[in-house]
């Protein structure tokens, strides 16, 4: 049984280029990851073109703010 079973999960990636080829296989491992360890993914948000916190754009930090909310409850 792991200690982590059941608790909320979520995946933010931000990258320098687009998604594929850039964080499809980290989107890949948290699932395995959460599927090990038997945690609730509540989603995950793969940012493209992005290099500083400024860059996010407002689309994606609602996003982000979204799944911090669905962590927290």
């Amino acid at each position: 049984r792991s200690s982590m079973q059941g608790k909320p999960s979520a995946l933010l990636v931000t990258c320098l280029g687009p998604v594929e080829g850039n964080a499809d296989l980290i989107q890949e491992a948290f699932k395995r990851v959460m599927d090990y360890v038997k945690m609730e993914p509540v989603g995950s948000l793969v940012v493209p073109f992005c290099s500083t916190p400024e860059a996010i754009g407002e689309e994606f930090k609602s996003k982000a703010e979204e799944l911090a909310r669905a962590i927290v409850g």
